[in-house]
């Protein structure tokens, strides 16, 4: 019974993918397939099929080629009408197609998350540190109008100038943390996160701190990258991500005698806890060294977010693909007369 149900879904699912990629295929195409059919019909007439006499009745004569088939079997096109009749089919069936496209398109944009992007993130103003001092330097959102309730921000730095001791979280406005990486060697951070419904709704907040060390002497370039989001609290986790941007720190040699230099100690947790702050608060997630995660106050709702987040982000990103195809299939056809009459002018 069991695997019944999945002989069939897994059937169905193939039908779907495959009938969708046939029909853009044939959208796309149509033109050129209907070109290619009438070459071959040429080069090797009794290769081509007949597709006329797919549509014919029972024991009756194909309308292009006037015979009946023998044995069921499919005629070939035994003249230039047939061969035109069978092309003008190939052209109807690329006509059907790309109306299918024009309609799917619609009803995509119809069911897209349409909440309005305006989230930020920001880096504080540029500064500038000496050479072994530990700063940090906050992960913020502005213009947040929507409530948001995931959070992922991917952010590259000047491996070579500067390092990262740590990532806390105690004045994040997120409770649940779901994936934390550092790449010194790379120059990269991921800090990933989140809250449960209502979700975030300050108009500006601040999501994590990283601790650097500078290590070099010059000037140390920090941005967020693309791959970064924030997804709307609406149940269809849209990214509402508007703008992300960057900043420079001045690494200048040795602070001057009296200028006092912060250090984080690594093995003293002492120092580090002077520098970076202890994780006071229960309810929020801690991170270890060893990149395992922890939390005093186990929620259901906290796994949600995440659960929710994925399969909210995976439907943005299938509506958007299918979106994006479907539009460009669409401007390559619109394009066509302009290119013919471009072409002609010249």
């Amino acid at each position: 019974m069991v695997s019944a149900a999945i002989k069939l879904i897994a059937s169905t699912t193939l039908l779907l993918v495959g009938s969708w990629l046939l029909v853009h295929t044939i959208a796309v195409g149509g033109a050129l397939i209907a070109l290619a059919y009438f070459v071959l019909w040429i080069t090797f007439p009794l290769r081509v099929p007949c597709f006329l006499c797919r549509l014919r009745k029972n024991n009756t004569p194909c309308f292009g080629c006037g015979v009946v088939p023998k044995d069921g079997t499919t005629s070939h096109p035994r003249s230039l009408r047939c061969a035109t009749y069978n092309m003008l089919v190939i052209m109807m069936l690329s006509a059907i197609s790309l109306a299918l496209v024009f309609v799917e398109m619609r009803v995509l944009h119809a069911l897209k998350p349409n909440a309005p992007s305006t989230v930020s993130f920001v880096f504080p103003p540029d500064d500038e540190h000496y050479l072994g001092e530990t700063f940090p330097l906050e992960i913020k959102f502005a213009e947040i109008e929507t409530p948001i309730n995931a959070v992922r921000a991917d952010i590259q730095f000047d491996a070579e100038r500067l390092e990262v001791v740590s990532v806390s979280t105690e004045r994040s406005f997120a409770s649940v943390f779901i994936q934390q990486e550092i790449d010194n060697e790379g120059g990269f951070v991921r800090l990933s996160g989140g809250l449960p419904s209502p979700g975030f709704t300050g108009k500006n907040g601040v999501f994590g701190t990283i601790y650097f060390r500078a290590k070099k002497p010059g000037i140390a370039s920090i941005e967020y990258l693309p791959s970064s989001l924030a997804l709307a609290n609406n149940n269809q986790g849209v990214n509402i991500l508007k703008s992300l941007s960057s900043t420079s720190y001045l690494i200048l040699g040795e602070a001057p005698l009296g200028n006092a230099v912060i250090n984080t100690n690594d093995a003293s947790q002492e120092n580090q806890e002077a520098v970076l702050g202890s994780q006071s608060d229960v309810n929020q997630m801690i991170f270890f060294e060893n990149e395992t995660i922890e939390t005093s106050t186990p929620d259901t709702q906290e796994l949600k977010v995440q659960d929710q987040a994925q399969e909210s982000n995976m439907l943005s990103t299938g509506i958007e693909l299918m979106t994006y195809v479907d539009e460009n299939i669409l401007v390559f056809w619109k394009n066509i007369p302009k290119a013919l009459t471009f072409s002609s002018s010249r």
